[in-house]
């Protein structure tokens, strides 16, 4: 690879990694800053919907066309099956517990 096209793929995986970077860091400032439950994990998921996948792609970019980039884009896939599944769950249990907290105390 000549140095101009390596110099530009090392740009464009910079790039994405401080965008990567920087949804993870927003999803840790509003995971401290947010109120209730219900918002911290949505803003847990949101870096996981796009935080870690763009600093996949970035380590995807670095790594050119090999075994490794095909490891991190089934990585990629996985992360955006389970992570919005898993936070959906987290939040249905807990206004299911609310739910039935409220039911108990008011039978009393």
């Amino acid at each position: 690879m000549s140095e101009l096209s390596f110099d530009i793929a090392f740009t464009i995986a910079m790039i994405l990694m401080l965008l990567g970077a920087f949804f993870s860091l927003s999803a840790v400032i509003g995971l401290v800053r947010f109120p209730d439950f219900l918002t911290k994990i949505h803003a847990v998921s949101v870096s996981d919907s796009l935080g870690v996948p763009l600093i996949l792609l970035g380590l995807m970019v670095l790594s050119g066309f090999n075994l490794i980039t095909l490891k991190l884009f089934i990585l990629i896939i996985l992360i955006f099956i389970t992570g919005p599944m898993v936070v959906m769950e987290l939040g249905n249990y807990y206004v299911t517990k609310q739910t039935d907290g409220a039911d108990d105390d008011a039978d009393e």
